[in-house]
Parts: C-alpha cells; structure tokens; sequence
C-alpha cells in the first residue's frame, strides 16, 4: 500500500485506541479545604507517580522504572506532606 493509499484509507486507524490503565490509589491527604490524591499508573515504559489536587488537576509526576521503585516514591511524598502539616484522609 502506497503513502496516498493510507491517507484516503478511511476505514484504517492510524492507532488502536485503548484505554488508559485504571490507577492504583496509594493515599489521600488532607489540610485544610485542599485535598492531594497519589496515585500509580502503570505504562508500558514505567509506572508514573501521579500527585493529583481534589480537582483532578497535577500537582507532580514522576515516571519510575519498575512499580516498586514508584510505591517508594509515592510513600516518600506522603512523609513530606504529613511533615508539612497534611493528615491522612480516610
């Protein structure tokens, strides 16, 4: 199939759609009317560490090599966050 060929093919997808992996939330945190929610998300080039606000909005990424390198990562933010006055949020 010819370069003009592909791009009057409009039955063939440049790229399968998928959906995105479900993230696996390590801890929510409180201080005040502000909420941060960590969660892990698992790519096919690592897993991300994902410091979310109540809003959804990213407050940090980090991309880790392997899932136990991100737990360490996400814990390692809870402890400055709790250090910083944040309370668990159960």
């Amino acid at each position: 199939m010819t370069d003009g060929e592909l791009l009057d093919a409009p039955h063939l997808d440049s790229a399968p759609q998928h959906e995105p992996p479900a993230a696996l939330e390590m801890w929510r945190l409180r201080r005040g009317d502000h909420m941060l929610i960590c969660k892990l998300s698992d790519r096919r080039v690592g897993v991300d560490v994902l410091t979310l606000d109540a809003t959804r909005w990213s407050v940090l990424t980090q991309r880790c090599a392997s899932q136990a390198h991100a737990e360490f990562v996400a814990m390692s933010y809870r402890r400055t966050y709790l250090r910083q006055g944040w309370t668990e949020q159960r």
